[in-house]
């Protein structure tokens, strides 16, 4: 097929019609048990006329095989995309397979989005505790693959000047207003993070909001309570932000959007 650029197949049909093909997108639906443990549909994946740039994988089982399967025969891919509808929640199996990624991920050398998901259903209330557990592995693949500027597990990162940010902070959804709580509670709570952190918490909370609750934080005290503020009139190119008790001297400013910041280094996007 001379002309096929992207193909949703299973496996067998995979190794039918991609070898040949200028194929640059591919989605495989793996069967419980693959052929060869992945390396026959990989192979397959790898024959394609075009450079394969693309990899989405639609799973029954939570193999590390997969991945090394990927690594061998399509090294140089730059989305990865492992989906599963049957599964839900962090399993052993889950966790093993994510714990695999740390060993994978170096030789994936162009690789710029990672995204890994099931069929585990959101719940609003929660979204700070899925922040925090995910914080510490995402930004472990940042380091272990530099080129990674997108991650998603079950919230979606950005990743601009080595700092990474619940992209849901850029939008207008139900829940943006608890990411950047979220984010400026972890910068200012967390002297261990890099530079980048602390420079960015202030295009979030703002000058004075970002130094009240370091301050707070630095004499022991419990984190204040603030809210988010939209910028009047609508629009999101600005996030104040004021504590419940701000001190006297503090006057209303407004501070840029961070996709301002650096912007040519930030490309929000949709990663669903």
């Amino acid at each position: 097929m001379p002309k096929l650029q992207h193909f949703d197949g299973p496996e067998i049909a995979v190794c039918t019609v991609v070898p040949g093909s200028p194929v640059s997108r591919l989605t495989i639906w793996w069967s419980r048990n693959p052929s060869m443990e992945y390396s026959r549909g990989s192979t397959a994946a790898a024959s394609s006329e075009a450079e394969l740039r693309e990899l989405t994988n639609m799973i029954l089982c939570w193999d590390p095989a997969l991945l090394r399967g990927i690594v061998k025969h399509t090294p140089r891919i730059q989305v990865l995309i492992i989906w599963s509808s049957i599964f839900t929640g962090l399993t052993p199996e889950k966790e093993g397979f994510l714990s695999a990624m740390d060993v994978v991920l170096p030789s994936l050398a162009c690789h710029a989005k990672l995204i890994v998901l099931d069929n585990t259903p959101f719940h609003l209330d929660r979204i700070s505790n899925a922040l925090e557990s995910e914080f510490d592995r995402v930004r472990r693949w940042g380091d272990i693959c530099p080129t990674l500027t997108q991650i998603a597990i079950s919230t979606a990162w950005l990743c601009t000047i080595n700092v990474w940010i619940p992209i849901k902070c850029f939008t207008n959804e139900p829940d943006s207003d608890e990411c950047i709580r979220w984010f400026i509670k972890k910068i200012a709570t967390s002297p261990e993070l890099s530079v980048g952190y602390r420079a960015a918490g202030p295009y979030f909370a703002g000058v004075h909001g970002m130094q009240a609750l370091r301050d707070a934080v630095s004499r022991g005290e419990p984190m204040p309570a603030f809210e988010v503020l939209r910028k009047e009139g609508g629009g999101t190119d600005c996030f104040p932000i004021r504590s419940m008790n701000p001190p006297r001297s503090t006057t209303s400013q407004s501070y840029k959007h961070p996709i301002e910041f650096q912007s040519s280094h930030i490309v929000p996007c949709n990663m669903q």
